[in-house]
């Protein structure tokens, strides 16, 4: 959790490139020090992993966010100069990890560090070229070795000269004096606080010369923007249904809402931006779906604005116990008397005040029935509520 602190601890930023950032722990930090304001670009090469840093961002009610799905060491051939910050946690030989998992040594050999370290270099080069004057790359690595780590760092500093300035972490967190380099790194070692091994530097680009605007690609955008009268219709419903004022995130500039076909979607300031310079896989959230029927459109609420926004909806909202939660993430239909009237159509389950998804009210008597729209890929047989 050291490197998103580190690249935000006295360096306000409001686009952040995460270079490598699946499976998303970092991400998903960064965007709750940011509140989930301004927008992350994250980036992944794996197609598998994109899908894991996608479900994990969504699980999380992450809204700031667009997915990349591009090699890294050639990013920078659209994004020149882009970003306030960049975070560059790289693949590396994983002996840190060597602790919990005995295993992250079996393809271990020098050859393989040399392999990794030309590609490090590569991924950092691109990443500077990215970074926009006066801003600042958090480069780390789970991995002990210093091929991986201060020779990286070392190979940009003599190619782009007085350019780079190191930012000493010394007061990164409480004695990181115990394992703060002559350089200014933190380089953990395990034997130090008993933990696993870890490398974190944090690089800011010098000067401030003028931005150039970033590539253009000849796309053609499959979003449209919401028009005034649907606009209206979906503020009335979640008015009406969960006393939730919505119209506030259709109008602040840090959002931009579209539609696409019968989707509706909540996208990040920048995210426009960074649609006319990479094809992006996924941009924000998805707010709902708009379905017709004889009797008008009808207004379908997405999961992910649920965990996004669903703790600010007024009513509407069943607060479950510990055995309902547990129900609730098996997929089980959840039927009991609770405190507060509920009408037909869409509620909120929460536990403890957080959202934990969607239910159709199906019986508004003493003993209400709830059936759980909770989605396929998020149950659990074992989760666990304190």
């Amino acid at each position: 959790m050291l490197p998103p602190i580190a690249l935000l601890k006295d360096n306000p930023s409001t686009l952040i490139l995460d270079m490598a950032a699946a499976p998303g722990s970092k991400t998903t930090q960064l965007a709750a020090l940011m509140d989930n304001q301004g927008t992350i670009l994250a980036n992944e090469l794996s197609a598998s992993r994109l899908k894991v840093l996608h479900a994990n961002l969504q699980r999380c009610g992450v809204t700031n966010t667009c997915l990349g799905h591009y090699d890294g060491t050639r990013m920078d051939e659209n994004l020149t100069c882009c970003f306030d910050s960049i975070l560059l946690d790289a693949p590396c030989g994983g002996e840190g990890t060597y602790r919990k998992d005995p295993k992250a040594l079996d393809n271990w050999s020098l050859l393989a560090i040399e392999n990794i370290s030309i590609l490090q270099k590569q991924l950092l080069r691109s990443a500077w070229k990215m970074l926009k004057p006066g801003g600042r790359i958090v480069y780390s690595t789970c991995t002990l070795s210093r091929a991986e780590n201060q020779d990286v760092i070392n190979t940009l500093k003599n190619e782009v000269a007085d350019q780079l300035s190191i930012i000493p972490l010394e007061a990164l967190f409480p004695e990181a004096t115990r394992v703060v380099t002559d350089e200014g790194f933190i380089h953990v070692w395990p034997e130090v606080f008993d933990c696993e091994g870890f490398f974190v530097a944090c690089l800011e680009k010098k000067g401030s010369d003028k931005i150039a605007d970033v590539s253009k690609i000849a796309s053609v955008s499959p979003f449209k923007v919401l028009n005034s009268k649907t606009s209206q219709l979906i503020e009335e419903y979640y008015q009406d249904q969960f006393e939730f004022d919505l119209s506030p995130l259709l109008s602040q500039l840090r959002f931009r809402v579209s539609q696409r076909e019968n989707q509706v979607w909540l996208f990040p300031e920048y995210g426009e931006k960074l649609r006319h310079s990479l094809r992006l896989q996924r941009s924000g959230i998805r707010v709902c779906d708009l379905i017709d029927s004889r009797k008008g459109t009808i207004i379908k609420t997405c999961h992910e604005l649920v965990v996004s926004f669903g703790a600010s909806f007024g009513k509407q909202s069943v607060e479950l116990n510990r055995t309902q939660a547990t129900a609730c993430y098996k997929g089980e239909n959840i039927q009991a008397a609770f405190s507060e009237p509920l009408k037909m159509g869409e509620a909120i389950m929460k536990y403890k005040g957080l959202p934990l998804g969607l239910a159709k009210v199906l019986k508004t008597a003493e003993i209400s029935k709830l059936k759980n729209n909770l989605p396929r890929d998020l149950l659990r047989t074992n989760a666990v509520f304190n």
